[in-house]
Parts: C-alpha cells; sequence; structure tokens
C-alpha cells in the first residue's frame, strides 16, 4: 500500500514537473513564431532596404540653424494654418506643457511644442500641437516673425525734396519704410510718410514725393537716368558712364 501511494506520488510529481517544463516552451515557441510573423523593414522604417546609405549621410534638421527652443511651462504665442481659407489664426498666449520630436522622411526631424491655450472665442482650454520651423510656435517676449516679413514687404526707395546732392542737386534716393499712405483732402495726391533705413538719416521721417520698388532693377533704373541712389550704410552711388 505504501508502494502504490509513493508510485503514485511519484507520478503526479513527474506530471507536475513536465507541466513546468512544458509551459516555457510553449511560451518561447509562441514568441518565436510571432518574431518570425513580425517584419524587421516596414514602409515606416527610416530606412526601407538592407543596404546602408553612404558614408556622411545625415537625416535633416528641419528646425534651422536659427532654432528657438521653449522650455516646459513657458508661455509662449501660437497659431494655426487653416488650409481652407488659407488664412494664418490669430497669435494667442498659450503654456508649452510637453516638447516631442516627429519625424519625416528618411529620418528628417523637428520639434514639436505641445500646449495648453484657451479658445478666443468660447473660452474653452485646448492642447495642440505647433512647429517652430512652420512658425507656429514664438517667443511671447518677441515679436513674432510676420512683423518683420511685413515690414521688409513695406520697403521701398523714396525721393524727397529735402534730399539732393548738395552741389549738382540731384535726387537722392533713400531705403525707406513705409509708415502711413493715405489720400489726401482733394482726393488726387498720396500722402506717403516714410522711416528713413540709411544711416544718414536712419529713423527720420519724411513725406515722400515719390516712392519706387526696393530692388536690384530700380537701384539700376534710378542710376541709368542719372540720379543718385543711397545705400543702407549711408554711401551714394553714381554712376554717369551709362549710355543709352
Amino acid at each position: 500500500m505504501d508502494k502504490h501511494s509513493n508510485s503514485h506520488s511519484q507520478s503526479i510529481l513527474a506530471k507536475e514537473s513536465d507541466t513546468q517544463q512544458l509551459e516555457p516552451f510553449r511560451s518561447y515557441s509562441d514568441d518565436r513564431v510571432a518574431l518570425q510573423e513580425r517584419q524587421l523593414f516596414t514602409p515606416a522604417s527610416n530606412f526601407y532596404s538592407r543596404e546602408l546609405p553612404p558614408l556622411g549621410v545625415r537625416a535633416c534638421n528641419l528646425n534651422g540653424a536659427d532654432e528657438k527652443n521653449f522650455a516646459i511651462n513657458q508661455v509662449v504665442l501660437i497659431r494655426k494654418f487653416e488650409e481652407h481659407t488659407s488664412q494664418w489664426t490669430e497669435w494667442v498666449h498659450a503654456k508649452v506643457i510637453k516638447i516631442e520630436v516627429v519625424r519625416g522622411y528618411v529620418g528628417n526631424y523637428a520639434k514639436r511644442y505641445i500646449v495648453e491655450s484657451r479658445c478666443p472665442i468660447t473660452g474653452e482650454p485646448k492642447i495642440s500641437g505647433h512647429l517652430p520651423f512652420l512658425f507656429e510656435i514664438w517667443p511671447a517676449s518677441s515679436p513674432p516673425a510676420y512683423y518683420k516679413h511685413r515690414d521688409r514687404a513695406n520697403h521701398v526707395y523714396a525721393w524727397s525734396q529735402g534730399i539732393v546732392h548738395p552741389k549738382n542737386q540731384k535726387r537722392i534716393w533713400f531705403p525707406a519704410l513705409v509708415i502711413e499712405w493715405e489720400r489726401n483732402k482733394n482726393e488726387q495726391e498720396n500722402e506717403i510718410k516714410v522711416q528713413c533705413l540709411a544711416n544718414a538719416y536712419i529713423g527720420k521721417h519724411f513725406l515722400a514725393d515719390k516712392v519706387l520698388p526696393y530692388t536690384h532693377e530700380t537701384w539700376f533704373a534710378c542710376l541709368r537716368q542719372g540720379d543718385l541712389v543711397m545705400q543702407p550704410n549711408g554711401l551714394v552711388d553714381r554712376n554717369m558712364n551709362f549710355k543709352d
């Protein structure tokens, strides 16, 4: 009876021992099958073939050399470009709550800042992501980039009767920024207020008699007709050798 009991106990232990040995094996086998079904290279891979790229190839940092960096909890200005209207939303204040890196094709990458703001219409809180290289986010302490681009669009060559050469009285065209442009009372002439961008009179305001596009072609045309053109550094260009 004792022998039978012992043999029975040994058979149960053997089964339990076999079970403990087989379970890890079955688990490993399942993992191995899963690994065989999983593809090493997929359309989402940075490099979609087994061939290595040429030595020295480097993914593009879309942030650029003048990358703007923001910290968690920093207050910033944000906006989005609405493709259905082809217009930017208004700048609104927001707080950075997370920093991510997004990647494009062949490893191109850029920072994306997750921010918390409030809807300017409803006042409801909202979470959104913004990319610096698309000018979607900007420091709240300095003017957004589009201010500078807007000013550049208002650059002109201007001429005012008060700026002529002291000896030959020739007109001097100078680089300027249009401050105000409006029709006068009789609705026949324009009153154009400009700010000089050249060192000689930099920052000074003038009423311009004439303005021209701020281009190299304008510079050439003014010199060709015998006028003088002031450079941003204050020097005056003149060339009397143009032939008609």
